[in-house]
């Protein structure tokens, strides 16, 4: 929402003739500042910074060119005119440059499963979880985690599911690698892909009832048109942004291989959430597995206030 606020204020502020130019000092320092905010937004973790420098030195620099292309284009167009072709170019520069940002960072769903040794003291077993805690709340801060889940148990098993953000598989690893419990831990990663049914990573994972994560495999039975395919994927698409709507539906990736896809979902229990399922256009075409997921107690969406 920050970089959607920080261009429309700018968008609408330039319309205003009173304004100052955008080279002068008032001016420049509002720029520079939305820059930043822009560039902090889009950042994560350590890079944080760069993007804010970045984007504040490129605010500053980009005032006074447009300040001079402006300038000259008005010689032979109307001040109007020349505004909203500005504003315009604008706003399609800043929807591919978010639409990159987007592409820089992937998603990944690791399942940890932590076995600790024979003979481990209980005050040695609780100082590793106590760092592991607070490093977790670190990486959540830099962009890095964003959620944590219990799958079902087993009695004894110490297994958890981490919803994890990193620029490729070597960043994931870092940050893997640098959580307490590593060392008595063994990790699955599964790289999650954009999904375009996908609601978005700006809903709000914080709603009623439990969630639950769903495993869909596609399995067309032979015989079935294109034409039918195609009308059940186009109602499908209509069904998920209907199940968006009314909180069921969470989040949605692509998982590695042909037609398999990754569901979270809200439902009030497990007989809920089959009946979601089974409303669903493509289910006569899939396979479906529903893992139930209880709350972790270092969760950064019921953590961060």
């Amino acid at each position: 929402m920050a970089p959607r606020g920080a261009s429309g204020f700018e968008l609408a502020a330039d319309q205003w003739p009173r304004l100052p130019d955008r080279i002068a000092p008032t001016s420049l320092l509002g720029r520079v500042l939305s820059g930043a905010l822009v560039g902090s937004a889009v950042g994560r973790g350590r890079v944080r910074r760069g993007h804010v420098a970045i984007a504040a030195t490129t605010a500053a620099g980009s005032a006074f060119v447009t300040f001079w292309l402006r300038r000259a284009a008005n010689r032979r167009l109307p001040n109007s005119v020349t505004g909203l072709v500005e504003d315009a170019l604008v706003l399609g520069a800043g929807a591919a440059l978010a639409a990159s940002a987007r592409r820089t960072s992937s998603e990944y769903l690791v399942a940890m499963t932590t076995h600790v040794p024979d003979g481990t003291s209980p005050v040695a077993v609780s100082e590793v979880r106590g760092r592991e805690a607070a490093r977790s709340r670190e990486l959540a801060a830099q962009g890095h985690l964003l959620r944590l889940w219990r799958p079902p148990l087993q009695p004894g098993e110490w297994r958890t599911f981490g919803l994890f953000v990193a620029d490729d598989d070597g960043g994931l690893e870092k940050v893997l690698g640098s959580m307490p419990l590593r060392v008595w831990r063994t990790d699955e990663v599964t790289v999650l892909s954009p999904h375009p049914n996908d609601p978005g990573a700006c809903r709000n994972p914080k709603g009623i009832g439990a969630e639950f994560l769903t495993t869909f495999s596609r399995a067309i039975p032979q015989g079935t048109s294109s034409q039918a395919v195609a009308e059940a994927l186009a109602r499908e698409a209509a069904r998920t942004r209907q199940l968006a709507e009314q909180g069921h539906l969470v989040r949605l990736w692509a998982l590695p291989g042909q037609g398999r896809a990754l569901g979270l979902w809200r439902a009030q229990d497990r007989a809920e959430m089959q009946a979601i399922v089974e409303s669903l256009p493509l289910h006569a075409m899939m396979t479906t597995e529903i893992t139930p997921l209880t709350q972790h107690p270092g969760d950064p969406a019921t953590t961060d206030g």
